[in-house]
């Protein structure tokens, strides 16, 4: 839900926001389209039926540099541009460090890291 107060972001035609289906990301598309963006998110899960008829969604593994890939191409050729990107995909293991595997801290740090720097590289010469 857009607050009043929330800041008009404008200038830019096309947006991908990645995690965008909840939280953070959500509420970054929401702001971006009211400014007048075309949004796209970008995840893993899929959206809420009411999310789902607000916005254009492909699913990601942002973990793969292959998906990431093949969702910048895809955009590209059916919007021809990028103009923003909105990295806000995470998650989080609630756990003690003693607890915390490398499989489990591996995963969170490919998400929360390599998910920025794959998104990044694949839309920088379009950006």
């Amino acid at each position: 839900m857009i607050h009043k107060e929330s800041p008009k972001i404008t200038g830019g035609t096309v947006a991908i926001v990645v995690g965008g289906v909840r939280g953070i990301g959500l509420a970054s598309a929401e702001i971006l389209q009211a400014g007048g963006w075309t949004v796209i998110l970008a995840d893993r899960d899929s959206p809420d039926p009411s999310i789902a008829e607000k916005f254009e969604y492909h699913h990601v593994d942002i973990a793969q540099s292959e998906s990431v890939d093949d969702l910048v191409f895809n955009i590209m050729a059916q919007h021809g541009r990028i103009d923003g990107l909105v990295n806000a995909a995470g998650y989080n293991r609630h756990s003690l460090v003693a607890d915390l595997s490398d499989d489990i801290w591996t995963g969170l740090f490919d998400v929360h890291l390599g998910g920025v720097l794959r998104f990044c590289r694949a839309c920088q010469p379009h950006l």
